[in-house]
């Protein structure tokens, strides 16, 4: 060996998620290398079972001294593999980096060894090195089989980069384990996570071919890879992850091989075909397994009475109308009021009603879906029933807040948080709402996403040039209620403080109860305001392209806006006054993020952008054609209800938390328990008017001693005063 020689560092990346009780196997295996001088990056996906007091415990007994430094990384939130590879790379200084999962193991103490001295033998100028592996059972020494097989080490050291991309078409043989890449193919090959979450080798390997990098495989088994993951030792419809696995199958087809058909030969591209049309018939019938696994076939989508809010409803009908007509469920959607939204799927197959004593029983054992902050107005109305399963969803950033204004500043929103996580009970609209759940506790939540998803897609929609070389016009597309109203007024608020040119229309697009907030002699007469109610279809469309160069929109808004090809400003989020002068194009957004609020921008590593630079993209830099066309193209690859039906279908199958369970937990009983006494003493109350007294108590708790006495002095002067 001539290893000795060597001093340039490698990086191992250690990976573990819910596989803590092998990692010391592995660990064993690293320590064990020969190689003198290597980095070694411990990352955990947000594990339940990740013992971090432990893990340092046994590094510290067993380091050995050829491990230069060890990082050791803790993810708050599940990202997938493919984004927490990526983000884990960042912190790599090795002028190789492998990967090792933390319930496999090294084969033997040369393996590093052999990467460095091929990379060396190669004069530094091989971008990859593989391998092979021992594909094993539970156990490391039950040795299955050898991957690769030797025709594939044949081809990959042939240097036949055209025919190499033709096999990788349509089956994966380079391995990720056992696999040494540098630090400049990654940055090649460019990111990832854009369009996978779980394949982040075979999409890697088939850009690695099709650009020709040059590519290596070691004759040796370099590690030992133990039974199990998504793509080894699975079977079909038994893992969740399983059907977004599918998925990334599909994306991989549309992305890396359907682009480049004219580098394949025709015999080539048919194979390649076959291929991709059996995985889409198969993740069909893996979702139609999903749903057929559910013992219950009543779905329920519940709504406080009297809300008339567009985005849940719209989101929930398409997602009961899939439902209702692809499989046997019974769908309902009970006590919904947006009459406009539901004329629309009156022949959709689902059931429209409103809960009441009568027709209650029929839904014990059904599953409903809710948003998080109307976890008691849920409650209060199916206490009765026990065997319901519920799923919470959290589809706004300021949710928890909302939910905090109903209950007491001693409520124990941890030990809710800890019940809905344990029993999987709970779907977040996109990354912003995890951070903002994520900021109020301590419990770890996998990034489960419910997104929202977009209407029909209309097509004879092209962009358009600004309007009016005279005159600014924005458009404001969303309620003008309470929980948004305050993301609109800082837009206008950073707005007034520059001097254009040009006069500024604001169109607003909605109503609410907040709208009489906005001051609109403060802005006159630099802006003039056009109010509009709710707009729908068509005219809404219309609206829109012949009357605005820029939309401000957060949720479902924002994608119908963004089919019109029009560029689309993210606000910030906020039930409260605020100012700040940040703001993001939606094409900047990751994780389904549709609105975030201002604490979160760093985590989301989102780019912001100034309201009179926003301004300026536009008029000045003439770029409303082009960024209403990335908004399209980002509203387009993410948001496509086909491409998510998957998740809404793991999420729903995958609660198990019943009413019962949720009546146990002692902080949800003991506000249920508030309620029915303030009920006994109201009969004709509901939870609503609860809800109400209960601010004003909160209310009152928050004030100093001076300013409580003399409200107390007040009321009892008015009480004195009438008799």
């Amino acid at each position: 060996m001539i290893t000795e020689k060597h001093t340039f560092p490698i990086s191992i990346i250690l990976i573990s998620y819910n596989n803590f009780k092998y990692i010391f196997e592995a660990l064993d295996s690293i320590f064990r290398q020969t190689y003198g001088n290597i980095q070694l990056i411990i990352s955990d996906d947000a594990s339940k079972d990740f013992n971090l007091k432990k893990l340092n415990k046994y590094l510290a007994a067993h380091r050995t001294q050829n491990i230069s430094d060890i990082i050791i990384n803790v993810n708050k939130t599940n990202m997938g593999t493919v984004r927490h590879l990526e983000y884990v790379r960042s912190k790599c200084v090795g002028e190789l980096i492998t990967v090792i999962a933390a319930d496999d193991a090294y084969a033997d103490e040369y393996a590093i060894s052999r990467f460095a001295d091929e990379y060396i033998s190669n004069n530094k100028q091989v971008g990859v090195i593989t391998s092979l592996l021992a594909m094993c059972g539970k156990k490391l020494s039950d040795v299955k089989y050898v991957f690769t097989s030797e025709s594939d080490v044949d081809l990959i050291n042939s240097g036949d980069y055209n025919l190499l991309f033709e096999e990788l078409a349509y089956r994966c043989f380079i391995p990720s384990s056992g696999t040494a890449i540098t630090p400049e193919v990654y940055k090649l090959i460019g990111n990832l996570s854009e369009d996978y979450k779980f394949i982040e080798d075979w999409s890697a390997h088939l850009r690695i071919a099709r650009m020709q990098i040059p590519i290596k495989c070691l004759r040796y088994i370099t590690v030992l890879h133990r039974d199990g993951g998504v793509s080894h030792g699975n079977t079909r419809a038994k893992n969740s992850i399983y059907l977004q696995y599918y998925r990334d199958i599909l994306t991989l087809y549309e992305k890396e091989v359907k682009p480049y058909e004219e580098l394949y030969s025709k015999s080539a591209m048919r194979r390649a075909e076959r291929y991709y049309n059996g995985r889409c018939n198969r993740y069909k019938l893996d979702i139609e397994d999903e749903i057929l696994r559910c013992d219950n076939k009543k779905i329920v989508f519940f709504f406080r009475k009297g809300v008339v809010a567009q985005g849940d409803f719209a989101l929930y009908y398409r997602i009961g109308e899939y439902l209702a007509q692809n499989t046997d469920y019974e769908v309902y959607c009970v006590n919904n009021s947006n009459v406009e939204i539901q004329k629309k799927y009156l022949d959709s197959g689902m059931h429209f009603c409103n809960l009441n004593s009568e027709n209650l029983k029929y839904f014990d054992g059904a599953t409903f879906i809710t948003a998080y902050n109307q976890l008691f107005y849920l409650l209060e109305e199916i206490a009765p029933l026990n065997n319901a399963r519920v799923l919470f969803l959290f589809l706004h950033p300021q949710i928890f807040k909302w939910l905090s204004l109903q209950v007491s500043p001693f409520f124990n929103h941890n030990s809710v948080f800890k019940l809905i996580s344990t029993h999987n009970a709970y779907g977040f609209m996109d990354k912003a709402n995890l951070l903002a759940v994520q900021s109020h506790s301590n419990v770890k939540f996998e990034e489960r996403y419910f997104p929202v998803a977009l209407e029909d897609i209309p097509k004879e929609f092209s962009p358009l040039p600004v309007l009016n070389n005279d005159e600014i016009n924005i458009a404001w597309f969303g309620r003008l209620d309470g929980d948004k109203i305050y993301s609109l007024i800082n837009f206008l608020d950073n707005l007034i403080g520059f001097e254009f040119e040009k006069p500024i229309t604001i169109h607003l697009i909605g109503d609410g109860n907040a709208k009489q907030t906005i001051d609109i002699n403060k802005y006159s007469p630099q802006m003039r305001f056009v109010f509009n109610s709710y707009m729908y279809g068509e005219a809404k469309d219309e609206y829109l392209r012949d009357n605005a160069d820029i939309v401000i929109a957060m949720g479902i808004c924002a994608l119908n806006a963004a089919i019109l090809r029009l560029p689309i400003i993210l606000p910030i989020v906020s039930n409260t006054k605020f100012k700040a002068n940040k703001f993001i194009l939606l094409g900047d957004t990751k994780q389904y993020t549709l609105g975030v609020n201002e604490e979160d921008i760093v985590e989301l590593e989102c780019k912001t952008y100034p309201a009179d630079k926003v301004v300026n993209l536009i008029y000045q830099e003439n770029n409303k054609q082009k960024i209403g066309e990335d908004c399209y193209k980002y509203a387009v690859e993410n948001f496509k209800f086909e491409n998510l039906i998957a998740n809404y279908l793991n999420l729903i199958k995958g609660t198990s938390l019943t009413v019962g369970e949720c009546k146990k937990n002692r902080s949800i009983a003991g506000q249920l328990r508030y309620f029915r006494i303030y009920k006994a003493f109201h009969k004709n109350k509901t939870y609503s008017d609860f809800i109400l007294l209960q601010q004003k108590i909160n209310y009152f708790a928050s004030l100093p001693m001076r300013s409580k006495v003399k409200k107390v002095l007040l009321y009892v002067g008015r009480k004195l005063k009438r008799k």
